[in-house]
């Protein structure tokens, strides 16, 4: 287990998988498989118990048919910082690698609400530590927004929102080339993926270079709002949030 911060980052790249694929307008193994995902309540945080820390829970994951983990790493909610969290990180990274499942990484306090200089923070460290492994990768931060009506409604990505997760994203994907990235983890696509494409998807790309879409997808979880939407394909229904969502992007 590391114990410091390393400049060069964690490690070699391992032998085994290499990094998920966007197939079919969705995230996939790279063996072509739809991610199955769940996640080890609660998260890396300051409790005692920490289950990303124990490799059964990662093997009784996969021999269920599981094929990743999200790994929401608590700072502010959990009063530790990502300095003193990453010998935990590195703990639940190397229990993908052993249990031959991948690990989404993320940040988050309350569902609604988000800390930009946090998440800088957080991605400053985290993004350059594991890029080069095929078995990570990252989403933004979980359910930033909120508000009247359908939370996660493209009307609630405001201007100053898009701005501030564009400098997010443009800081992970300095920092980690090759990784695969989960824009937004909005809590809804509404009121429909048209408007969400008009209203947040296209102005969020235009405040920078154009966003690389083989190595980028766009997050969402399956409230009421996004059950309505018009998502080419409709939902796809998964532990992990990830669904086909072309008509987005174009």
């Amino acid at each position: 287990m590391h114990t410091t911060l390393l400049q060069g980052g964690y490690g070699a790249p391992p032998a085994g998988r290499s990094r998920p694929i966007i197939s079919g307008g969705t995230l996939r193994t790279d063996t072509n498989v739809v991610l199955r995902g769940t996640d080890f309540a609660p998260g890396i945080r300051t409790q005692a118990v920490r289950p990303h820390s124990v490799l059964a829970n990662w093997t009784n994951a996969r021999a269920r048919g599981l094929n990743w983990v999200r790994c929401d790493i608590k700072t502010i909610q959990g009063g530790r910082s990502v300095e003193q969290q990453v010998p935990f990180i590195d703990e639940a990274v190397a229990n993908a690698m052993a249990s031959n499942m991948y690990i989404g990484l993320m940040s988050s306090i309350s569902p609604g609400t988000y800390n930009k200089a946090e998440l800088l923070h957080f991605w400053g460290i985290v993004a350059p530590r594991y890029k080069d492994n095929p078995y990570v990768f990252y989403e933004t931060c979980n359910e930033p927004v909120s508000g009247s009506g359908r939370w996660g409604a493209a009307s609630q990505w405001t201007a100053t929102v898009r701005s501030d997760f564009r400098q997010i994203h443009d800081q992970m994907r300095a920092a980690a080339p090759s990784t695969m990235i989960g824009l937004f983890s909005t809590t809804n696509i509404y009121p429909s993926s048209s408007a969400w494409r008009t209203g947040v998807v296209q102005p969020f790309e235009a405040l920078g270079s154009p966003i690389d879409w083989t190595k980028t997808v766009i997050m969402y979880h399956h409230y009421r709002g996004t059950m309505e939407c018009t998502v080419s394909g409709g939902p796809v229904a998964t532990d992990s949030g990830l669904a086909p969502l072309n008509d987005l992007k174009y």
